[in-house]
């Protein structure tokens, strides 16, 4: 039998005046009846689970803990720094919880006097967290102690050194993988090193506002990337749409490993599910949401249908046509 487990949030309140629970399940068993396999259950209440729910990458359910980073709590008594500069009308600072899903239990905290780019660019895996600062770098602790472990290099100026890109992270083979407005950065988890970036660069000069650290003009990544078989699946967009679309946006397959380009179409397309060697993605270009894979094949073979001598040559003819 299999033992197993699970988490559930419960809201006893209302949406606008929350009470959360955090529900773990231990079940018991592979039968299609849920029911059936439940063993037990146990829930405590968490005032900041809202936020722990919503930011899901703060959650690394290999170690069982989960991170909240409130850049908008107010820590007026700390000694170090306080998150909100009320003379200054400023964020001077994050304030990180973290928590044990298997008790509630809160397992450390600490005020930080960087501020996130924004908590949505945090990941917890490997029993480490790793969040954006506003510099373009990332910070990365312990999950169970809460070290620092090590601050990465900031990404290109002008425009990933401040942390411009995507309200979105993705973890994968051993890498941090961040979309910015100058291109795609791959960090390693282990050292903060960025491995490899990768750019989306235009045809003409000016054809968009964005340019890399060597002032090539590059198109903007700014949308949640799809991984799948050892591949990422990255598109270009940008925070606020310009009508008409930018031309030259692509869907853009590269090696999640190297960095190198597999292959890449122009469209406006969005990356969506990835299934049986398919990806489908969605075009706002013209609206119709297109399929990449292999396509249905029909393949003929003619030979001779008789016996032939050995040492005789003879001819095998036949056809394989793409019917997609």
């Amino acid at each position: 039998c299999i033992r197993d487990s699970a988490y559930s949030l419960q809201n006893l309140g209302t949406f606008f005046a929350p009470s959360f629970r955090l529900v773990k399940w231990t079940t018991l068993g592979s039968s299609a009846d849920v029911n059936s396999r439940i063993l037990s259950n146990v829930s405590w209440a968490e005032t900041n689970m809202a936020t722990f729910s919503i930011i899901g990458h703060g959650i690394d359910y290999e170690s069982g803990i989960a991170v909240c980073i409130n850049p908008d709590k107010y820590v007026m008594s700390n000694p170090l720094n306080t998150v909100y500069n009320n003379a200054t009308a400023t964020w001077v600072g994050s304030v990180i919880e973290v928590m044990s899903l298997e008790t509630g239990e809160l397992l450390w905290n600490k005020t930080i006097d960087q501020t996130t780019y924004t908590p949505l660019v945090s990941v917890a895996d490997h029993g480490k967290f790793a969040a954006l600062m506003s510099d373009g770098g990332f910070l990365c602790w312990d999950l169970q102690t809460g070290n620092l472990l090590w601050q990465s290099e900031p990404m290109a100026y002008p425009w990933s050194e401040p942390g411009f890109g995507a309200y979105n992270i993705e973890s994968a083979y051993g890498l941090i993988y961040r979309e910015a407005y100058d291109g795609l950065y791959a960090f390693d988890w282990d050292t903060g090193e960025i491995v490899w970036k990768y750019e989306a660069k235009t045809p003409y000069a000016f054809e968009t506002p964005y340019i890399d650290e060597n002032s090539v003009s590059v198109y903007s990544f700014n949308g949640d990337s799809i991984i799948a078989d050892g591949k990422i699946y990255a598109f270009n967009t940008e925070h606020s749409t310009t009508q008409p679309v930018t031309r030259g946006w692509s869907l853009h397959c590269i090696d999640a490993l190297t960095g190198e380009g597999i292959w890449d179409i122009t469209g406006s397309m969005t990356p969506g599910a990835v299934a049986d060697g398919y990806l489908t993605a969605s075009n706002s270009y013209d609206g119709y949401m297109y399929v990449f894979g292999k396509g249905e094949s029909e393949t003929t073979v003619s030979a001779p249908d008789v016996a032939v001598a050995k040492g005789t040559t003879f001819t095998i003819k036949g056809t394989v046509l793409d019917m997609s």
